[in-house]
């Protein structure tokens, strides 16, 4: 068996020997195409200078194909792949070829000549090819004769023995190294071509990384694309709110301001300059306490204090304009925190003069419908007695004839009741008892009582002077009216040198109007009769003239107006057709100008009684709980012919008409009784009669109206203290109707 594998060695030696020859030299090109290709580390890929190496390389693909089973198993155990083999297969693989060539070299001789000694440098160069430099050197040595006597051969027997072992240890030294060579080549080719694919690994890791990164940043592209859109759209929407809110604080009338905790104004809306005339320019970094009023700037920061310490409560106080006018305002503040504490204040005011002007008013009206109601009782009683005094003084004056020196005291006590008369329905009228009638009337009489009045009430320290020559000073007025148009600029005047004192002058003259100086008042032209009222005062700031007619506009402190003073004065004088004027300079005083149109017509006076009075026969129910009352009307009605019967007492005069309803024909009852009052009378009366006529008797106005008057039966009134002519006129009136 060893002896037939050892055959099948020989063989297969001595047929691969002529081709050995050729795959040493190709192998030759091949390993230096190789080494080039490391030696200058250029790309496989650069077929310019791995020309060589790749012709070779085709070779011997080309030849794996082409070649029988016999020649690929040559080709397997050729020096290519011998080089990589086991120790053992190189031992084998040398043997066999050094074997084949010692036996065939005879037939080889004999067939091919000299040229078959060259084969023997080919097993040579596979031991190089095996072993590398050593092992080639090693059979080089061994091979040396061999070359000796192929050189013998070749006629060069001089020299063979010198040049032999030069060419066999150079030619066993150059393939070796190329060997060696080759094989590091290869190493390093190996390791290049690992580091290659690992570059391209980690290339293609990279490359995944770099994409799971884009896609990482195209996402987080895209969120923030999602965030600034979200925070584009959140940022508009704040400033449309901003600009929303902006609007709505800088156009609301109520001031909304802020201070630090100094109270030092770091903002304020524009609204505060429509309510003081400042601009928040004009503010801004001043203390709120410089434009409080004086008397209440001492409560106020108080309160601001407290308000730092957390009480929160609206406050009430007055501030100066610009233009030196004082405004109530009413403020809500509230605090402002840093953490824990107070940097500032902010807050809103509104403007209240308005408000407290009507409040102020109304606790006016208050006063005067309380006013009322006790001059209604006071005048009631003291009707009373001044019809006791003005019936009395009649009756007198109709037993003096004239001439006798008692009559004319008694016609001055008359005289003096009708004034008492008029000053107490006046009282009535301002305390809006008795209704407002325009009348015609003497304008100089109404100035002089009006100023009586005022007397008491103007300091000593005024000098108060009256001028009046009036000639025509009749006007369609309401004296009442007149006489608080006269009140209220004296008082007005005084005021304003209740410290200082000066001179008070009213004067009353007439006066015509052409139409220069009417269109000046927005008057017609006329007559006139003009009332001036002038003091001495400060007088008034020119930048607060044209406002001093605004209802609840005033410069004085509290408890001395609310501003409602000449705004009444000028609606009343408008209401008569007049008109009003003001002219002031500072440190001189102050002038007023009322201009009324003058009526030709003489206004109706009263008279004392004539004898020549309307007289009757009737029998009249006269009730009244004031007995010298009682007394007095029944002699003045048996006077004028009538049959009287007199009751104190409404329920004993109710129970005699109720026995004899037929007995009487006129019934004439006071208005406030004990018991049972002249209305509620008057209807049960008519309850039992209905056509018995009553005249009812009041000492203030009543409060029926027609409609009611004329249901409950009651023909006429008589206004207390009331005189003889108008009882009989008055009586005679409701008889004559009651015969129609």
């Amino acid at each position: 068996m060893l002896l037939r594998l050892s055959l099948k060695t020989v063989f297969a030696g001595l047929f691969v020997q002529p081709l050995l020859c050729l795959q040493l030299v190709l192998e030759s090109a091949r390993i230096c195409a190789k080494g080039i290709h490391l030696w200058l580390g250029i790309p496989r890929s650069d077929g310019r200078v791995l020309a060589v190496y790749d012709h070779t390389e085709s070779y011997w693909q080309a030849s794996n194909v082409n070649m029988s089973k016999a020649l690929r198993f040559c080709t397997y155990i050729s020096p290519t792949h011998l080089v990589q083999a086991s120790p053992w297969v190189k031992i084998v693989a040398f043997a066999s070829v050094f074997g084949a060539y010692w036996l065939s070299f005879p037939w080889m001789h004999t067939v091919w000549g000299m040229p078959s000694r060259v084969f023997a440098l080919s097993y040579i160069v596979l031991a190089a090819l095996l072993w590398g430099l050593k092992g080639g050197l090693l059979v080089a040595l061994v091979n040396i004769p061999v070359v000796i006597s192929l050189l013998k051969v070749l006629g060069v027997e001089n020299i063979a023995p010198v040049i032999a072992p030069i060419i066999t240890l150079s030619l066993a030294a150059i393939v070796g190294r190329l060997t060696d060579l080759s094989l590091a080549l290869e190493a390093q080719y190996v390791r290049s071509s690992q580091a290659e694919q690992a570059l391209q690994a980690h290339q293609q890791q990279l490359e995944h990384v770099v994409q799971e990164r884009t896609s990482e940043l195209a996402a987080a592209n895209q969120f923030l694309q999602r965030e600034i859109s979200e925070r584009q759209r959140t940022e508009a929407a704040l400033r449309s709110s901003e600009e929303r809110y902006r609007h709505l604080i800088e156009n609301i009338n109520d001031v909304i301001y802020a201070t630090d905790a100094q109270g030092v104004f770091t903002y304020l809306s524009p609204a505060v300059e429509a309510q003081s005339g400042y601009t928040p320019a004009d503010l801004i970094g001043h203390g709120f306490g410089d434009y409080v009023y004086q008397e209440d700037r001492q409560r106020i920061l108080q309160q601001f204090e407290t308000l730092l310490a957390g009480h929160l409560e609206p406050s009430e106080y007055r501030i100066v304009t610009k233009a030196g006018a004082i405004r109530w305002i009413r403020s809500s503040s509230r605090c402002i925190y840093h953490g824990d504490q107070v940097v500032g204040v902010q807050g809103a005011y509104i403007d209240i003069t308005e408000q407290r002007g009507l409040e102020e008013q109304l606790r006016q009206a208050h006063k005067m419908e309380a006013l009322g109601t006790l001059a209604g009782g006071i005048a009631h009683d003291f009707n009373n007695i001044l019809g006791i005094i003005l019936g009395n003084t009649e009756l007198a004056l109709l037993n003096r004839p004239d001439g006798q020196p008692t009559r004319r005291p008694l016609e001055q006590i008359h005289q003096a009741c009708m004034r008492a008369q008029a000053l107490v329905r006046q009282i009535l009228s301002f305390s809006r008892k008795t209704p407002q009638e325009l009348q015609l009337c003497h304008l100089g009489p109404i100035v002089q009582e009006s100023l009586a009045l005022m007397r008491a009430l103007i300091p000593t320290t005024i000098d108060l002077r009256l001028e009046m020559t009036a000639t025509a000073d009749v006007v369609l007025a309401d004296p009442a009216q007149i006489h608080q148009v006269v009140i209220n600029l004296v008082m007005n005047a005084s005021q304003a040198m209740e410290y200082a004192g000066g001179v008070l002058e009213v004067s009353l003259v007439d006066l015509a109007l052409d139409e220069m100086a009417a269109q000046r008042h927005e008057l017609r032209p006329g007559s006139y009769v003009r009332l001036t009222v002038r003091d001495t005062g400060g007088g008034i700031a020119p930048a607060i003239m044209g406002r001093i007619f605004d209802p609840y506009f005033t410069t004085k402190e509290v408890g001395k107006g609310i501003g409602m003073g000449l705004a009444v004065v000028h609606g009343i004088v408008t209401h008569h057709g007049g008109a009003i004027s003001a002219q002031s300079v500072l440190g001189q005083g102050t002038s007023f100008q009322v201009y009324l149109p003058v009526r030709e017509a003489e206004p109706l006076l009263a008279s004392p009684p004539t004898v020549s009075l309307p007289s009757g026969q009737e029998r009249i129910l006269f009730i009244d709980d004031e007995q010298a009352l009682v007394s007095i009307g029944k002699e003045f009605l048996e006077r004028l012919g009538y049959n009287v019967v007199t009751e104190t007492s409404s329920r004993e005069a109710f129970a005699l008409f109720i026995r004899q309803p037929d007995r009487f024909d006129l019934v004439i009852t006071d208005m406030t009784m004990p018991g049972m009052t002249g209305e509620r009378l008057a209807k049960e009366l008519r309850r039992i009669r209905p056509d018995i006529p009553i005249i009812l008797c009041s000492g203030f106005s009543h409060h029926l109206n027609e409609e009611e008057a004329k249901a409950i039966g009651i023909c006429a009134f008589l206004m207390k203290p009331f005189v003889l002519q108008e009882l009989a006129e008055t009586v005679r009136t409701v008889m004559h109707k009651q015969a129609r």
